[in-house]
């Protein structure tokens, strides 16, 4: 891999320092997560991927914060590396926080306001359940599991809003799945990777289904483009009676329905060897 340098010099080595090729023989926990599609290609074409140093940025504040934290160490394990021979592979995690006496996972995210207002992903819940099967083997219990988000991208004057974080900070709980859940998920997602890569799901293109949003004439921002569902999540508004409905009973002027098409946002724009994906529908235009 060649990164490009589009940045200052010494954030650029940084960057240089921090990223690795993965590793064939291992499966770390968020690449069992992720599609095997994903790392076959990346294995296959590293040397030919140019990717630019800033898209590394992220990824690199959240190095940061995590060697920063890492200082702390009274009644915790951090940073804890864990490798283990599962189902046939050689699974690896590292635990960023566990703290002994609570008997608490706790995982540090750098992450957007948008991602904490959609709730709880569900890439963390399956990546912080797997890092409880990896302690566990252990020897060490675990009864809760936290995701701590720094804000990345949180304003002051939103802080106002409904729905909007007082702070730039959000802990979130996350299920604690039994023993045989996790197990299951792992063997299944084993053989998920031992096989011949399929092309990515819409999920993992991280693709919602073509929606509509209610605009109002002078206006740049949607009046309304999803809706609370009976267990209080947040939706997408994908029929296009829904927001003739919403429509008539907002009583406003000037509203009208816009058509947003369903956009794949990792093949687009996010994935690493989206340029080399026979599956990306946007590589003919980059």
């Amino acid at each position: 891999m060649k990164i490009i340098k589009n940045i200052p010099d010494g954030i650029y080595k940084r960057i240089l320092a921090n990223v690795q090729k993965p590793n064939p023989n291992i499966l770390r926990a968020t690449e069992l997560i992720n599609p095997p599609l994903i790392k076959h290609l990346t294995l296959k074409h590293w040397d030919n991927l140019n990717p630019l140093a800033s898209e590394f940025l992220w990824s690199l504040l959240g190095s940061a914060i995590h060697a920063e934290l890492a200082k702390e160490a009274d009644g915790v394990l951090i940073e804890q590396r864990i490798t283990k021979n599962v189902f046939g592979i050689t699974l690896s995690g590292q635990i960023d926080r566990y703290e002994i006496e609570d008997k608490t996972i706790a995982d540090y995210k750098v992450t957007s306001v948008w991602s904490i207002l959609l709730g709880l992903k569900s890439e963390w819940e399956k990546q912080l359940n797997i890092y409880k099967f990896l302690l566990e083997s252990e020897g060490h219990a675990v009864e809760q599991l936290k995701i701590h988000a720094i804000l990345r991208d949180w304003q002051v004057g939103k802080a106002v809003q409904r729905d909007y974080p007082n702070i730039p900070f959000m802990t979130l709980d996350v299920p604690v799945w039994n023993n045989e859940k996790i197990s299951k998920y792992i063997e299944e997602r084993v053989v998920t990777h031992k096989a011949e890569p399929l092309p990515c799901t819409m999920s993992e293109r991280w693709q919602d289904p073509p929606c509509f949003a209610i605009m109002q004439k002078g206006r740049k921002s949607a009046v309304k483009a999803s809706y609370k569902d009976l267990e209080g999540k947040k939706q997408p508004i994908v029929h296009k009676f829904q927001a003739e409905e919403f429509i008539l009973e907002m009583k406003k002027p000037n509203l009208y329905i816009e058509e947003r098409p369903s956009i794949a946002k990792r093949c687009k724009d996010y994935c690493l060897v989206r340029d080399f994906c026979p599956y990306n529908p946007y590589k003919e235009a980059r």
